[in-house]
Parts: structure tokens; sequence; C-alpha cells
């Protein structure tokens, strides 16, 4: 299974969407990635952002992780998005912000300005 949008030449993004309902409340969901032998940066994205909205829509919410620092647990670990859920609880948590972080925890105004000096100082130097 790979979890992307992208396939055969275009973008698919029911590809994704249809493993997602943000109608789920008060329930125990599993997100279960054991398996998925491929997925990309921004379904994984946005696979986070529906952890969080299940979370704060009253879920338990339970992922299963496939084969570290392969397929797409190895790419969440590389997003630093690993710690997902202490992210969303922890207000002064990020991301991993090592060089080359690419994922970053937007959760109110000022933080997309920090957001954004972080891209002008990676662009500048």
């Amino acid at each position: 299974m790979s979890f992307t949008f992208y396939g055969k030449g275009f973008v698919d993004f029911d590809n994704v969407l249809k493993y997602m309902d943000w109608g789920y409340n008060n329930r125990s969901v599993v997100i279960d990635l054991t398996t998925c032998e491929r997925a990309n940066f921004q379904a994984l994205t946005l696979l986070i952002q529906h952890g969080w909205q299940l979370i704060l829509q009253g879920c338990s919410v339970t992922f299963r992780y496939g084969i570290a620092m392969t397929g797409p647990t190895g790419m969440l670990i590389k997003m630093g998005a690993s710690q997902w859920r202490e992210i969303l609880f922890d207000d002064g948590r990020d991301f991993d912000t090592t060089p080359g972080g690419l994922t970053i925890a937007l959760r109110r105004r000022s933080d997309v300005q920090v957001t954004i000096n972080r891209a002008r100082n990676v662009i500048n130097s």
C-alpha cells in the first residue's frame, strides 16, 4: 500500500483522503501504518493534522508504526514528527528543528512569523 498524493503521472488526492474521517467524535481511532510501504511528506503531514483534529474532537488516537527507519515510519522520524502527540499538548515544544527539519507546528500567528524568519535564515546562509 502507498500513502501518497502522487500516482501514475497525476495528483490523486482521493488516494489519501479516503482514509480520513474527520467526523469521528469521542471514539477510539487506530491509524495503522504497518502495511504501508510508501508515503510522501505532504500526505504524512496531513495525517498528523488528522490525528491532532481527532484528539481535539475527543477521540483516543493510536498510531501503529511499521519497521523503524523504513517506509512512512522512517519518514515520520526524519520529519521529527514521531512525537506528534507531545507536540500537540506541549505548547513550547516543536517538531525536530535540526537543520533540514521541514515540519513546523503552527499553533498561533506568532508561530508563522518565527517560521518565516527561520526560512529566511536558511536562505541567507
